[in-house]
Protein backbone atom coordinates (compact mmCIF):
# COMPACT_ATOMS: atom_id res chain seq x y z
CA UNK A 1 0.00 0.00 0.00
CA UNK A 2 1.33 3.24 -0.97
CA UNK A 3 2.23 6.24 1.50
CA UNK A 4 -1.08 8.27 2.29
CA UNK A 5 -0.35 11.69 0.02
CA UNK A 6 -2.12 15.34 1.00
CA UNK A 7 -2.64 17.53 -1.71
CA UNK A 8 -2.58 21.07 -0.68
CA UNK A 9 -4.26 24.18 -2.43
CA UNK A 10 -1.15 26.74 -2.21
CA UNK A 11 -2.77 29.85 -3.13
CA UNK A 12 -6.12 29.58 -1.21
CA UNK A 13 -6.44 32.01 1.81
CA UNK A 14 -5.01 35.60 3.37
CA UNK A 15 -1.27 34.29 3.82
CA UNK A 16 -1.13 32.42 0.87
CA UNK A 17 1.34 30.96 -0.28
CA UNK A 18 3.65 31.68 2.73
CA UNK A 19 1.96 30.42 5.16
CA UNK A 20 1.02 27.30 2.99
CA UNK A 21 4.33 26.67 2.04
CA UNK A 22 5.24 27.03 5.85
CA UNK A 23 2.40 24.82 7.02
CA UNK A 24 3.20 21.83 4.40
CA UNK A 25 6.94 21.82 5.11
CA UNK A 26 6.08 21.54 8.73
CA UNK A 27 3.63 19.01 8.38
CA UNK A 28 6.09 16.78 6.08
CA UNK A 29 8.83 17.31 8.76
CA UNK A 30 6.72 15.86 11.38
CA UNK A 31 5.25 12.90 9.65
CA UNK A 32 6.86 12.17 6.46
CA UNK A 33 4.13 12.56 4.27
CA UNK A 34 3.78 13.22 0.71
CA UNK A 35 2.42 16.28 -0.32
CA UNK A 36 1.24 17.95 -3.41
CA UNK A 37 0.97 21.77 -3.56
CA UNK A 38 -0.97 23.54 -6.36
CA UNK A 39 0.09 27.13 -7.79
CA UNK A 40 2.07 28.62 -9.90
CA UNK A 41 4.80 27.25 -9.70
CA UNK A 42 7.54 30.31 -10.22
CA UNK A 43 5.90 31.77 -7.81
CA UNK A 44 6.05 29.05 -5.33
CA UNK A 45 9.64 28.43 -5.43
CA UNK A 46 11.07 31.85 -5.07
CA UNK A 47 8.64 32.10 -2.08
CA UNK A 48 10.12 29.30 -0.88
CA UNK A 49 13.67 30.43 -1.49
CA UNK A 50 13.19 33.72 0.05
CA UNK A 51 11.64 32.74 3.18
CA UNK A 52 14.09 29.59 3.83
CA UNK A 53 10.99 27.03 3.01
CA UNK A 54 12.33 23.55 2.16
CA UNK A 55 10.64 21.50 -0.64
CA UNK A 56 11.67 18.76 0.19
CA UNK A 57 8.99 15.93 -0.45
CA UNK A 58 6.85 18.90 -1.94
CA UNK A 59 5.51 18.28 -5.41
CA UNK A 60 4.82 21.05 -7.09
CA UNK A 61 1.32 21.01 -9.75
CA UNK A 62 1.03 24.05 -11.30
CA UNK A 63 -1.87 25.71 -11.78
CA UNK A 64 -2.78 28.85 -13.99
CA UNK A 65 -4.94 31.13 -11.75
CA UNK A 66 -6.79 31.99 -8.19
CA UNK A 67 -9.96 31.85 -7.37
CA UNK A 68 -10.72 34.55 -4.95
CA UNK A 69 -13.74 35.18 -1.93
CA UNK A 70 -15.04 38.00 -3.90
CA UNK A 71 -15.76 35.77 -7.05
CA UNK A 72 -18.91 34.37 -7.77
CA UNK A 73 -18.57 30.46 -6.47
CA UNK A 74 -19.66 29.26 -10.11
CA UNK A 75 -16.54 30.78 -11.95
CA UNK A 76 -14.00 27.71 -10.72
CA UNK A 77 -16.65 25.91 -13.70
CA UNK A 78 -15.83 28.71 -16.09
CA UNK A 79 -13.45 31.42 -15.73
CA UNK A 80 -11.51 29.89 -13.33
CA UNK A 81 -11.54 26.07 -14.33
CA UNK A 82 -7.61 26.10 -14.12
CA UNK A 83 -7.08 28.17 -10.86
CA UNK A 84 -5.18 26.26 -7.54
CA UNK A 85 -8.64 24.78 -6.15
CA UNK A 86 -9.81 23.43 -9.42
CA UNK A 87 -6.46 21.56 -10.23
CA UNK A 88 -6.48 20.35 -6.61
CA UNK A 89 -9.47 18.65 -6.48
CA UNK A 90 -8.96 17.01 -10.15
CA UNK A 91 -5.93 15.73 -8.90
CA UNK A 92 -7.88 14.08 -5.99
CA UNK A 93 -10.43 12.62 -8.15
CA UNK A 94 -7.91 11.16 -10.29
CA UNK A 95 -6.42 9.36 -7.29
CA UNK A 96 -3.40 11.25 -7.54
CA UNK A 97 -3.51 11.89 -3.55
CA UNK A 98 -5.71 10.99 -0.65
CA UNK A 99 -7.79 14.25 0.43
CA UNK A 100 -7.83 17.99 -0.19
CA UNK A 101 -6.94 20.60 1.79
CA UNK A 102 -7.81 24.62 1.32
CA UNK A 103 -7.98 27.95 2.69
CA UNK A 104 -9.81 29.31 -0.21
CA UNK A 105 -13.22 30.31 -1.05
CA UNK A 106 -15.73 28.25 1.02
CA UNK A 107 -18.59 28.96 -1.66
CA UNK A 108 -16.27 27.77 -4.77
CA UNK A 109 -15.07 24.76 -2.91
CA UNK A 110 -18.35 23.58 -2.50
CA UNK A 111 -19.47 24.25 -5.77
CA UNK A 112 -16.25 22.92 -7.15
CA UNK A 113 -16.22 19.32 -4.75
CA UNK A 114 -19.54 19.34 -5.48
CA UNK A 115 -19.06 19.08 -9.65
CA UNK A 116 -15.90 17.78 -9.60
CA UNK A 117 -15.20 15.08 -6.66
CA UNK A 118 -19.17 13.85 -6.96
CA UNK A 119 -21.58 13.57 -4.45
CA UNK A 120 -23.56 10.33 -3.37
CA UNK A 121 -26.57 10.19 -5.40
CA UNK A 122 -28.79 10.71 -2.05
CA UNK A 123 -26.79 14.05 -0.76
CA UNK A 124 -27.74 17.50 -2.41
CA UNK A 125 -25.80 19.51 -0.45
CA UNK A 126 -22.50 18.84 1.25
CA UNK A 127 -21.67 20.42 4.87
CA UNK A 128 -18.69 21.52 7.15
CA UNK A 129 -18.00 19.29 9.97
CA UNK A 130 -16.19 21.30 12.53
CA UNK A 131 -14.68 19.77 15.66
CA UNK A 132 -14.92 21.94 18.73
CA UNK A 133 -14.14 21.03 22.33
CA UNK A 134 -16.25 20.89 25.24
CA UNK A 135 -15.89 20.12 28.94
CA UNK A 136 -16.67 16.22 28.39
CA UNK A 137 -14.37 16.36 25.26
CA UNK A 138 -15.52 17.38 22.03
CA UNK A 139 -18.43 17.55 19.80
CA UNK A 140 -19.21 18.43 15.81
CA UNK A 141 -21.10 21.32 14.78
CA UNK A 142 -22.85 21.10 11.36
CA UNK A 143 -23.05 22.88 9.55
CA UNK A 144 -20.76 25.23 10.20
CA UNK A 145 -20.64 27.70 6.66
CA UNK A 146 -21.22 26.00 3.57
CA UNK A 147 -25.10 26.55 3.90
CA UNK A 148 -26.68 29.70 4.83
CA UNK A 149 -30.31 29.18 3.53
CA UNK A 150 -31.42 25.57 4.45
CA UNK A 151 -34.89 23.60 4.81
CA UNK A 152 -35.90 21.59 7.57
CA UNK A 153 -35.25 19.01 5.18
CA UNK A 154 -31.50 20.21 4.86
CA UNK A 155 -30.86 20.38 8.52
CA UNK A 156 -32.08 16.37 9.34
CA UNK A 157 -29.74 15.14 6.63
CA UNK A 158 -27.28 17.49 8.01
CA UNK A 159 -27.51 15.35 11.23
CA UNK A 160 -27.92 12.07 9.35
CA UNK A 161 -23.98 13.17 7.93
CA UNK A 162 -23.06 14.09 11.40
CA UNK A 163 -23.89 11.15 12.97
CA UNK A 164 -22.32 8.91 10.21
CA UNK A 165 -19.22 10.60 10.61
CA UNK A 166 -19.23 11.28 14.68
CA UNK A 167 -20.18 7.08 14.53
CA UNK A 168 -16.57 6.90 12.08
CA UNK A 169 -14.66 9.11 14.83
CA UNK A 170 -15.64 6.31 17.90
CA UNK A 171 -19.25 7.72 19.01
CA UNK A 172 -21.36 4.61 19.08
CA UNK A 173 -24.70 6.30 19.04
CA UNK A 174 -24.29 10.22 18.87
CA UNK A 175 -26.71 12.12 20.58
CA UNK A 176 -28.06 14.92 18.20
CA UNK A 177 -29.27 18.37 19.48
CA UNK A 178 -30.30 21.42 17.96
CA UNK A 179 -28.59 24.60 17.73
CA UNK A 180 -31.66 27.45 19.16
CA UNK A 181 -31.93 30.34 21.38
CA UNK A 182 -33.94 27.62 24.26
CA UNK A 183 -33.73 23.87 24.86
CA UNK A 184 -37.96 24.26 24.80
CA UNK A 185 -39.51 22.67 21.78
CA UNK A 186 -41.22 25.98 21.16
CA UNK A 187 -38.15 28.32 20.51
CA UNK A 188 -36.28 30.01 17.93
CA UNK A 189 -38.05 30.50 14.09
CA UNK A 190 -40.22 28.46 11.80
CA UNK A 191 -36.92 26.48 10.83
CA UNK A 192 -35.63 25.51 14.03
CA UNK A 193 -39.62 24.56 14.83
CA UNK A 194 -39.91 22.82 12.00
CA UNK A 195 -36.78 21.06 11.79
CA UNK A 196 -37.46 19.96 15.98
CA UNK A 197 -40.92 18.15 14.46
CA UNK A 198 -38.65 16.51 11.79
CA UNK A 199 -35.92 15.41 14.29
CA UNK A 200 -38.23 14.67 16.89
CA UNK A 201 -40.24 12.02 14.32
CA UNK A 202 -36.81 10.11 13.25
CA UNK A 203 -36.24 6.82 15.30
CA UNK A 204 -32.41 6.27 13.18
CA UNK A 205 -31.60 9.65 14.88
CA UNK A 206 -30.66 9.92 18.71
CA UNK A 207 -32.16 13.39 18.78
CA UNK A 208 -31.73 14.72 22.43
CA UNK A 209 -33.98 17.98 21.53
CA UNK A 210 -32.99 21.75 21.57
CA UNK A 211 -29.43 22.43 22.65
CA UNK A 212 -28.13 25.93 23.74
CA UNK A 213 -24.67 27.03 22.84
CA UNK A 214 -23.55 26.66 26.56
CA UNK A 215 -25.06 23.67 26.60
CA UNK A 216 -22.79 22.56 23.78
CA UNK A 217 -19.86 23.37 25.01
CA UNK A 218 -20.71 21.64 28.47
CA UNK A 219 -20.92 18.66 27.15
CA UNK A 220 -24.89 17.71 26.20
CA UNK A 221 -24.65 16.51 22.68
CA UNK A 222 -22.11 14.79 20.10
CA UNK A 223 -23.53 16.89 17.27
CA UNK A 224 -25.11 19.99 17.05
CA UNK A 225 -27.11 20.82 13.91
CA UNK A 226 -27.96 24.29 12.85
CA UNK A 227 -27.56 25.93 9.55
CA UNK A 228 -24.06 27.36 7.77
CA UNK A 229 -24.74 31.00 8.99
CA UNK A 230 -25.90 30.40 12.56
CA UNK A 231 -23.00 27.92 12.54
CA UNK A 232 -20.38 30.03 11.38
CA UNK A 233 -21.31 32.23 14.00
CA UNK A 234 -21.01 30.30 16.98
CA UNK A 235 -18.04 28.80 15.34
CA UNK A 236 -16.07 32.17 15.02
CA UNK A 237 -17.49 33.79 18.07
CA UNK A 238 -15.96 30.25 19.78
CA UNK A 239 -12.84 31.11 18.62
CA UNK A 240 -12.99 34.63 19.53
CA UNK A 241 -13.65 34.04 23.18
CA UNK A 242 -10.68 31.31 23.20
CA UNK A 243 -8.50 34.17 21.82
CA UNK A 244 -9.42 36.68 24.64
CA UNK A 245 -9.58 34.02 27.58
CA UNK A 246 -6.18 32.91 26.20
CA UNK A 247 -4.99 36.54 25.73
CA UNK A 248 -5.97 37.45 28.97
CA UNK A 249 -4.36 35.31 31.19
CA UNK A 250 -0.94 35.46 29.30
CA UNK A 251 -1.59 38.90 30.82
CA UNK A 252 -2.01 38.05 34.16
CA UNK A 253 0.30 35.19 34.42
CA UNK A 254 2.78 38.10 33.17
CA UNK A 255 1.50 40.82 34.90
CA UNK A 256 4.30 40.49 38.30
CA UNK A 257 6.99 38.47 39.69
CA UNK A 258 4.39 36.61 42.03
CA UNK A 259 2.27 35.64 38.63
CA UNK A 260 5.11 34.32 36.71
CA UNK A 261 6.28 31.70 39.37
CA UNK A 262 2.71 30.84 40.01
CA UNK A 263 2.41 30.19 36.24
CA UNK A 264 5.91 28.36 36.32
CA UNK A 265 4.17 26.14 38.96
CA UNK A 266 0.99 25.55 36.38
CA UNK A 267 3.26 25.46 33.50
CA UNK A 268 2.20 21.94 32.22
CA UNK A 269 -1.23 22.72 32.97
CA UNK A 270 -1.58 26.07 31.05
CA UNK A 271 0.06 24.31 28.05
CA UNK A 272 -3.09 21.68 28.11
CA UNK A 273 -5.24 24.48 28.43
CA UNK A 274 -4.24 26.50 25.36
CA UNK A 275 -3.76 23.39 23.38
CA UNK A 276 -7.88 22.83 24.15
CA UNK A 277 -8.51 26.56 23.52
CA UNK A 278 -5.59 27.63 20.89
CA UNK A 279 -8.36 27.81 17.71
CA UNK A 280 -5.52 27.36 15.81
CA UNK A 281 -5.32 23.97 17.33
CA UNK A 282 -9.00 23.34 16.03
CA UNK A 283 -7.52 22.03 12.78
CA UNK A 284 -9.60 22.02 9.56
CA UNK A 285 -13.44 21.17 8.81
CA UNK A 286 -13.94 17.83 6.76
CA UNK A 287 -16.80 18.83 3.81
CA UNK A 288 -19.23 15.52 4.28
CA UNK A 289 -20.93 14.47 1.45
CA UNK A 290 -18.26 14.04 -1.15
CA UNK A 291 -17.35 11.25 -2.56
CA UNK A 292 -13.53 11.68 -1.69
CA UNK A 293 -12.15 13.75 1.72
CA UNK A 294 -12.01 17.56 1.56
CA UNK A 295 -11.28 19.99 4.14
CA UNK A 296 -11.52 23.22 4.59
CA UNK A 297 -9.40 25.54 6.09
CA UNK A 298 -10.35 28.87 7.72
CA UNK A 299 -9.23 32.08 5.53
CA UNK A 300 -6.83 33.86 7.68
CA UNK A 301 -4.96 30.28 8.88
CA UNK A 302 -1.63 30.30 9.57
CA UNK A 303 1.37 28.29 9.12
CA UNK A 304 0.39 26.21 12.26
CA UNK A 305 -3.13 25.60 11.16
CA UNK A 306 -2.72 24.68 7.63
CA UNK A 307 -0.17 21.90 9.59
CA UNK A 308 -2.62 20.54 11.49
CA UNK A 309 -5.42 20.07 9.13
CA UNK A 310 -3.02 18.21 7.21
CA UNK A 311 -1.92 16.12 9.75
CA UNK A 312 -6.47 15.91 10.63
CA UNK A 313 -6.50 14.13 7.12
CA UNK A 314 -3.44 11.89 7.38
CA UNK A 315 -5.13 10.64 11.05
CA UNK A 316 -9.04 10.60 9.01
CA UNK A 317 -7.17 8.58 6.28
CA UNK A 318 -5.26 5.61 8.24
CA UNK A 319 -8.61 4.97 10.56
CA UNK A 320 -10.52 5.15 6.85
CA UNK A 321 -7.72 2.46 5.39
CA UNK A 322 -9.53 -1.14 5.36
CA UNK A 323 -12.85 0.30 5.04
CA UNK A 324 -14.89 1.87 2.61
CA UNK A 325 -15.70 5.61 3.94
CA UNK A 326 -17.79 8.25 2.61
CA UNK A 327 -16.78 11.97 3.70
Amino acid sequence: MRAIKAIVDGFGGDGAPISILEGCASARRESGAEIICVGDTKIIKDVAHDNNISLDGIEIVSAESVISVEDPPTEIRTKHSNCSMAVGLRLLKEDQGDFFVSAGSTGALVVGGSLIIGRNPEIKRPALATFLPSLTGCFMLIDSGANCDCKPETLKFFAKLGCELATFCSSQKPRVGLLNIGVESIKGNKLQQNTFDLLKDSPEINFIGNVEPNGAISGDCDVLVTDGFSGNIFLKSMEAVSTFMLSELSGIFSANIFNKLAALRLRSDLKMLKKRLDPSNFGGAPLVGLNKLVLKVHGGANAHVVKNTIMQGLEMKNKANGAKNEF
